[in-house]
């Protein structure tokens, strides 16, 4: 059997757009990942106290809490979860790119990603080679 990108990664998508999380799930789980799908920054945040987890996806849009305030909550942690690699997705380019990576994350992607640049995203902050 063939090795794919992201075999025994665990990665953590929040998206509260449910249409945009199942693509996530589908092509992260089609590289290899395990996937744990969140559809609120609450979920997701109840995930990281329970799971192991390599790498975080977060959009950046949310209601009630959103992703600026999740990487700031994890990064806040006193365990092992505040060097989780963390990539916001969001709708906006540049402007969000910024703040970003001021408020924690180590990449940002604008939405609609394209697969393969989500995988890469993925496999680079999980410090994995190219297949």
């Amino acid at each position: 059997m063939e090795r794919r990108e992201l075999d025994g990664l665990t990665v953590l998508v929040i998206d509260d757009h449910l249409d945009s999380l199942e693509i996530a799930e589908i092509v992260l789980e089609r590289a290899g990942a395990r996937v744990l799908a969140a559809p609120s920054a609450e979920a997701g945040l109840r995930f990281l106290d329970t799971q192991s987890i390599d790498v975080l996806v977060c959009d950046l849009s949310m209601p009630r809490v959103d992703g600026f305030d999740v990487v700031r909550a994890v990064r806040a942690r006193k365990d092992d979860k505040r060097s989780l690699p963390a990539i916001a997705v969001s709708g906006s380019g540049a402007h969000d790119a910024g703040r970003a990576i001021t408020a924690g994350f180590d990449a940002h992607a604008t939405k609609p990603i394209a697969p393969e640049a989500l995988v890469a995203h993925v496999r680079r902050l999980a410090d994995r080679p190219a297949a």
